[in-house]
């Protein structure tokens, strides 16, 4: 045999004994990169079961009334409900803990509306458990969450529909909340009127509530000097009038500023925004009052999004490490998978690397099957 022919083929098994190598090494790394994965999961696992159990302790020490099976039923409930919502199991206990200590007696039922309004509004969990709680206490609703969810789902279908902020509408709706109750004016009225003036002027869901205060004013003040108004009306049956008279008067007609002005040199700006813009109130108020479901629907497709999947992937597995084992068996499992790292990390180490074992072994299987290998031993 030549030595060109000797050399090609020690170059072809040589390649082979590479592909081998390289085949090995990928195996090694899969099953290595595998075993590191499955440790990472257990230990987030772990780490968000201990934080489940931290937060249902400390929830034990504020509701004395809550006994063993009722801690084990919250802690049960608490996977599926914020999978509902694509949070986390602690994310649910710690807007019941908030609950309980803001003293609502329904935690459960304000744990899940605080998820429901964090998922709608893009709304952090403190500022959510203070839109329940302002709103709460504005429409004197006595902490009814039927009540409470309705409100925000008006809130938010209107929201939804003119591409506005819920939070700052939650926060303006709050606001104006004690004035609409005296008046009657409906939270759905309310949300509609600020909404309103929020999607025609830019302005913030605070700021449309001082201007929608402001028109309240201005209303009294109206029908104080004799415009004809009947001081019995709702104000929002005394603005539809104006309104529609607004409408009906030229666009020049100097008598608009009979209706929007105000005796004493009131700024009317606010008052004509809403006016002018009548037809957005009416069809943002129905909106509003068939809103049942709104932040429901919205969480459904926030759940069905990537991230909302893999949180519910999460919740699941944790769940389930949860149910399968107590803490010492889950510290005896990572232990063994660490174990089992160890062992490869070991093996690795005194094979040496992997690319020039395999390479050497393809490469002296190689020469064995030709008869190269003597030939090489003379050199």
């Amino acid at each position: 045999m030549s030595d060109k022919s000797i050399f090609k083929q020690l170059g072809s098994h040589l390649k082979e004994g590479l592909k081998t190598a390289e085949e090995g090494l990928s195996g090694w790394l899969s099953f290595g990169s595998a075993l590191t994965n499955i440790i990472d999961q257990t230990k987030e696992a772990v780490t968000e079961l201990k934080e489940v159990e931290t937060l249902l302790t400390e929830i034990s020490r504020t509701s004395s009334r809550l006994s063993k099976s009722d801690l084990s039923r919250l802690k049960d409930n608490s996977f599926e409900t914020a999978g509902k919502y694509g949070k986390d199991a602690a994310d649910y206990l710690s807007a019941v803990k908030d609950a309980l200590e803001a003293g609502y007696d329904n935690a459960e039922g304000f744990a899940e509306l605080s998820l429901a309004l964090q998922n709608a509004g893009n709304m952090s969990a403190e500022l959510a458990a203070q839109s329940i709680q302002a709103a709460d206490k504005s429409f004197r609703l006595d902490g009814s969450i039927e009540k409470l969810t309705a409100l925000f789902d008006s809130g938010n279908a209107a929201a939804d529909r003119y591409s506005l902020n819920l939070a700052e509408l939650a926060e303006g709706m709050s606001a104006i909340g004690p004035t609409a109750l005296e008046l009657g004016i409906s939270a759905d009225e309310a949300a509609a009127a600020i909404g309103t003036l929020m999607a025609q002027t830019g302005q913030s869901g605070t700021e449309a509530a001082m201007a929608f205060q402001a028109i309240l004013e201005q209303l009294g003040k109206i029908t104080d000097t004799g415009t004809g108004m009947n001081a019995l009306q709702s104000p929002m049956e005394t603005l539809k009038k104006l309104a529609a008279e607004y409408e009906r008067l030229g666009k020049i007609d100097f008598r608009k500023a009979g209706i929007s002005n105000v005796p004493g040199g009131t700024d009317s700006t606010q008052l004509e925004d809403l006016l002018k813009n009548w037809d957005t109130f009416e069809e943002m108020l129905p909106a509003g009052k068939n809103s049942a479901g709104s932040m429901a629907a919205d969480a459904e497709k926030t759940v069905n999004s990537w991230e909302g999947s893999l949180n519910r992937l999460s919740n699941t597995w944790t769940d389930t490490i949860g149910n399968i084992a107590d803490s010492d068996f889950i510290v005896s499992i990572v232990n063994g998978l660490n174990g089992a790292l160890t062992v490869l990390n070991k093996i690795t180490e005194a094979i040496g690397p992997l690319a020039s074992v395999g390479a050497g072994a393809g490469l002296f299987a190689g020469l064995k099957n030709t008869g190269i290998r003597n030939h090489c031993l003379l050199f």
